[in-house]
């Protein structure tokens, strides 16, 4: 029972990590993009 409690908070943090690290991750992504692009131009 304590097992579960401890998971669904750490359900509810993740949500919130997620939520809030978001905007990072987008911007990542599209650096990861540009990354590629410059591989690509690179060959």
């Amino acid at each position: 029972m304590i097992l579960s409690l401890f998971l669904n908070a750490l359900m509810q943090n993740m949500k919130l990590i997620i939520f809030y690290y978001t905007p990072k991750a987008s911007k990542l992504k599209s650096f990861k993009k540009r990354l590629a692009k410059n591989k690509e131009s690179a060959h």
